[in-house]
């Protein structure tokens, strides 16, 4: 039997998920959390085989879990779930050890996320989207020297995005951020985020943010 943990905020898609998982024979639902605190004490407890993590619970990170986790209960298996997975989302996650990143649009049916759980639980790490396909492809050369995470920091700064949400967005600290966006401004020869838009704009480094 298959002990899985969910971890999840929206409170309806972690019950469709458990109860998906409970239907199937060889899978136990043994705990069902909405936070990253709650997750990491609730693993302690229950000692899940494979941990189905949302990246973005609240203001806290699926990854942070995995990290925890990968250090407290390595034998946990966790796969870090997203509605809008980036590579910048996967490249982190992978660092941290986990067993797969998979986007909820992957996880649409029964046999879908049985699979997944089944295949992670055996020893194999599931990684459905390649990098190019989360936005990853930088193999263009981009001017000023800048690299395609403090582009992908620009773009996010254009989506009025603050320093919290693309932090969360990267799956990096909050002072990386900082420190990023103090780079960024001394390639271009900015000081300030609107400064720094305005001159990625005209240089075509990012294209307008689309409207709703």
């Amino acid at each position: 039997m298959i002990r899985v943990m969910v971890v999840e905020d929206h409170w309806v898609w972690a019950s469709a998920v458990a109860k998906h998982l409970d239907d199937a024979e060889e899978i136990e639902v043994v705990g069902v959390a909405s936070t990253a605190d709650e997750a990491i004490a609730m693993a302690a407890r229950v000692r899940p085989d494979v941990a189905l993590v949302d990246l973005l619970l609240g203001d806290d990170s699926g990854v942070r879990v995995a990290r925890v986790l990968h250090t407290r209960a390595p034998a946990t298996r966790v796969v870090i779930i997203t509605t809008e997975p980036t590579v910048w989302a996967s490249r982190e996650a992978r660092e941290v050890g986990v067993a797969g990143f998979v986007a909820k649009d992957d996880l649409l049916t029964h046999e879908q996320l049985v699979s997944i759980v089944v295949a992670v639980a055996a020893g194999r790490d599931v990684f459905p989207r390649p990098l190019d396909e989360m936005g990853g492809n930088e193999s263009g050369v981009l001017p000023y020297g800048l690299t395609g995470q403090e582009r992908e920091i620009i773009r996010c700064m254009s989506e009025g995005m603050g320093t919290p949400a693309i932090a969360l967005h990267l799956c990096v600290g909050r002072q990386t951020v900082r420190n990023k966006t103090t780079a960024i401004g001394r390639k271009l020869g900015v000081s300030g985020r609107l400064e720094i838009v305005a001159r990625s704009l005209a240089e075509g480094i990012i294209t307008p943010p689309r409207r709703a």
